[in-house]
């Protein structure tokens, strides 16, 4: 049991290149930090978060009101005390970071990242009053950590990512905006063109209409698709339809050749051609084995 009370958590979220690395103790899974009478500092950032109660931080010979929903930063090596209220006893979330900066390329707005670290470490205590949507982040930390489910590491990175921006948010006197996020590549966009086009598979596609969407000729655009796709234009458009073909020759009960017309194929045969020397089996084939394979054939048929 000693074990567990004194057990921590290392965790780190990053926020553009700087990785935050947030400390805390297992009386954070039940909002339960101790208060700490006696005068002590840290050699990293400190919250509170009081989540109900009341008490009192003693710091630079004041004793500041501990009020719900409020948030109470602590600098690196600023002494302080926590006295809390016999009668309504402090229930509190406390944890610790600090955070270096990374060497790499990350993508992020100009100017954000000296924002951020203009404002952390901070140089005084502060208070952050009307945080509650800090409760609900930090309930689901704890709840997160306790329950260990697949991704738990992950979104309570995530949460703490959210708190240490409002935090920044709140801590900042900036209101002007940044700049906005890059704007799509033109291969992205024509990707996107693309697939859109293809969504209407079962419509009288075309190379020269497609080529028209995209304002290139129709050379470039198959230059485009073997580029993007590793296929022409007609390749690509028998590929998706014979994939719709198959869904609907093992779902469905509708003959054959009604497939072929709905899917824009010009007659029943070609469709047959086209599906076999894709899959190297007919329609008809492919329908009666993998309805048996799913135990979807009809009985006595």
């Amino acid at each position: 049991m000693e074990l567990q009370e004194t057990m921590s958590f290392s965790i780190r979220a990053r926020i553009g290149n700087l990785m935050f690395d947030i400390h805390l103790d297992t009386s954070f899974l039940s909002a339960d930090a101790p208060a700490m009478r006696n005068r002590h500092n840290h050699a990293m950032t400190e919250l509170h978060f009081v989540a109900s109660g009341s008490g009192r931080l003693a710091l630079n010979g004041l004793e500041v009101p501990l009020v719900p929903h409020h948030a109470y930063l602590i600098p690196p090596g600023l002494y302080h005390a926590i006295l809390t209220d016999k009668r309504t006893p402090l229930r509190k979330y406390t944890f610790r970071f600090e955070y270096i900066e990374l060497q790499d390329d990350f993508d992020c707005p100009p100017g954000e990242i000296e924002a951020l670290k203009a404002v952390f470490p901070p140089t005084d205590y502060r208070c952050i009053p009307n945080q509650s949507g800090f409760l609900e982040r930090l309930q689901q930390i704890a709840r997160e950590l306790e329950e260990r489910r697949l991704g738990y590491y992950t979104k309570v990175q995530n949460a703490f990512n959210e708190i240490l921006i409002d935090l920044i948010r709140a801590m900042t006197t900036r209101t002007d905006r940044f700049d906005p996020l890059p704007t799509r590549g033109t291969d992205d966009v024509r990707s996107h063109l693309i697939d859109a086009y293809f969504d209407h598979y079962s419509s009288h596609l075309t190379l020269e209409h497609l080529a028209a969407q995209l304002h290139l000729s129709t050379r470039q655009t198959n230059r485009v698709l073997q580029h993007m796709y590793k296929k022409t234009f007609s390749e690509k458009l028998a590929d998706i339809r014979i994939e719709a073909a198959q869904e609907r020759l093992v779902n469905t009960d509708l003959p054959i050749s009604l497939i072929a017309e709905q899917l824009g194929f010009a007659s029943p045969s070609f469709f047959t051609k086209t599906f076999k020397k894709r899959t190297g089996i007919t329609p008809h084939t492919y329908r009666k084995t993998n309805k048996k394979s799913l135990g979807l054939t009809k009985k006595g048929g």
